[in-house]
């Protein structure tokens, strides 16, 4: 509440609405699915959908308001309001510039987003954890293609008892659309499985990106495997591989306190670009 404080003193609002779910979940504890938070000095108000009734009421130290959010703001804002514009759609911010016409709605850019930039000790255990469920998935299904001669056949089969798998370790739901993909469809950063054949008379590579989520926080995994139908991997892609296997390392190495997420960025790409795959590094 402090830091929520001084965001409604340096801003000089009177109060804030906060309505990305990942905010209010990591500001109330609220894990239902839709409802929207009014910050106060002192004081947060939420008023779920009565659909999320029951899991607002599990949120400790709010208020719960069962109330149609422009009538609340009608009756309880006055002054200068914050909004999360980064979040908020147009339609969202017409309807309340036009309800709220005595009211100045204040853009806070990315400040709300900023005070979960630092994680807590129990917060990285939880997101390690949720690593550990990608972990024991993306196992258990490679163990299975390879000891199954029908089952995860396709990059479809394949993807769906992955996201099966770590729903059964625990997640509670895939981070983003599964991707697995064989051969040229793996070249394609955002594929979706199809009905491509894995166990076939090709040979290539295969790679699985995928993520999970557990208790708000999600994963991102990505794998790359060489399928070589027993006739082991061609001498390009060997080379290939070993290119961006060490144009990794290379990033991995940069990374430290301190250092911009860019800067690693351009300097993989340089490590690449001094090779025969210059300008091939699209994502």
């Amino acid at each position: 509440m402090e830091k929520l404080n001084k965001i409604l003193e340096d801003k000089k609002i009177d109060c804030l609405l906060v309505t990305n779910s990942h905010n209010i979940r990591h500001l109330t504890g609220f894990t239902g699915d839709n409802a929207r938070l009014v910050v106060f000095p002192g004081k947060m108000s939420l008023l779920p959908h009565d659909w999320d009734l029951k899991a607002a009421h599990e949120c400790e130290s709010v208020e719960i308001v069962e109330e149609n959010i422009i009538e609340f703001l009608k009756k309880s804002v006055k002054g200068r309001m914050g909004i999360e514009n980064l979040d908020l759609k147009l339609s969202q911010y017409n309807v309340l510039k036009e309800a709220l016409s005595g009211v100045e709605l204040v853009n806070l850019d990315s400040a709300v987003y900023d005070l979960r930039l630092v994680k807590t000790a129990e917060e990285l255990q939880i997101i390690e954890h949720a690593y550990a469920i990608a972990e024991d998935a993306l196992g258990e299904t490679v163990d299975l293609f390879q000891e199954d001669e029908e089952m995860c056949d396709y990059e479809k089969s394949f993807a769906d008892f992955l996201n099966f798998s770590a729903a059964s370790h625990g997640s509670t739901k895939p981070a983003f659309d599964t991707i697995a993909a064989f051969k040229e469809n793996s070249a394609n950063p955002h594929a979706r499985p199809t009905d491509k054949a894995l166990k076939d008379q090709e040979r290539g590579f295969f790679k699985v990106d995928f993520g999970v989520t557990h208790e708000g926080y999600t994963s991102d995994m990505t794998r790359t495997f060489y399928i070589d139908q027993g006739r082991g991997i061609t001498k390009e892609e060997s080379e290939m591989y070993k290119i961006v296997l060490e144009a990794f390392h290379v990033g991995a190495k940069m990374i430290k306190p301190g250092v911009e997420f860019m800067d690693i960025h351009k300097a993989v790409v340089k490590f690449i670009d001094s090779t025969k795959y210059k300008g091939k590094f699209i994502h």
